[in-house]
């Protein structure tokens, strides 16, 4: 298992994720004509920004000493992060497009000093 810690602005946090993500997934070429190269990463970059992006802006930050971590299996990839939904959110209201922000402030500015975990769990346990 391997073990990464990001501290900085939200904006490091995330691009080292992304880098370590890339380093630890695979890519899947694909020869178009039998000439032109194409690659295909396991987990596109505008997706995984989003995933953690949301996971910033959306964190419980009353539960002191939490942080968001990363879970990153041979088939699929988890990001949990601290807190639960708010009392007037449900999956099924998520669903339909309901969206509530739970820290409002977050999703709208930059986020400094954050800690987030990654874990890169190898072959077998995913």
């Amino acid at each position: 298992m391997e073990m990464k810690e990001f501290n900085g602005a939200a904006t490091d946090i995330i691009e080292g994720l992304l880098r370590f993500v890339e380093r630890n997934s695979s890519t899947r070429v694909n020869f178009k004509n039998e000439v032109k190269r194409e690659d295909f990463q396991q987990y596109p970059t505008s997706i995984l920004r989003e995933l953690v992006a949301n996971a910033i802006a959306h964190r419980d930050y009353s539960i002191w000493g939490a942080v968001i971590r990363l879970f990153i299996f041979d088939r699929r990839l988890e990001v949990r992060s601290p807190g639960k939904l708010p009392n007037t959110m449900t999956v099924e209201r998520m669903k339909i497009g309901v969206s509530y922000q739970k820290n409002p402030t977050f999703a709208s500015s930059p986020v400094s000093l954050l800690r987030l975990c990654v874990r890169h769990f190898l072959s077998g346990l995913g």
